[in-house]
């Protein structure tokens, strides 16, 4: 599986979290590959903080279920035969530092693990979004402000018109 890409869009209720779990999970077992793949060797990728959540307790709540509930996970439990409860077990514990991420969490991993490189303190923070707002408006202002000092004569012309 290795350099295959899966790219899901789909509306909200239409079951993307079930199919980003299932093939999650196949990369894992080795399912549709020659092997299985370590959990930090599959990035899931999402929006919001609490999909990424959900995506991870998932993630980590079906292998128990092949062990514990095998009722419930019918096709697991065929995709996982040869697997023993010890594999299941340490598949299930790996997934909880696996990179199951938002964007931003994403971007900001990697731009912490190239800080120097990108000229960045590696202890930066990501704004909240009400903290980057206001950054965006003191910024834009202060850029206006800028121009108008400069003597711009297009930025003194839009201004003049928004007023």
């Amino acid at each position: 599986m290795t350099g295959n890409k899966i790219v899901v869009v789909a509306g909200a209720g239409t079951g993307k979290t079930h199919a980003l779990v299932e093939r999650y999970l196949f990369a894992l077992l080795g399912v549709d590959a020659d092997q299985a793949l370590s959990p930090d060797r599959v990035l899931a990728i999402t929006f919001t903080e609490k999909a990424a959540n959900e995506m991870r307790a998932r993630v980590q709540r079906r292998p128990g279920d092949v062990l514990f509930h095998p009722e419930r996970e019918p096709v697991l439990v065929d995709k996982a035969r040869g697997l023993d409860r010890r594999a299941l077990e340490n598949i299930r514990r790996a997934v909880s530092g696996a990179p199951i991420l938002t964007f931003h969490a994403f971007c900001a991993r990697v731009l912490r693990d190239h800080a120097l490189a990108a000229n960045l303190d590696p202890a930066f923070l990501i704004l909240e979004p009400d903290n980057e707002q206001r950054l965006l408006e003191e910024t834009a202002e202060a850029c206006v402000l800028d121009a108008l000092g400069r003597g711009d004569a297009d930025v003194a012309e839009l201004a003049a018109r928004i007023a």
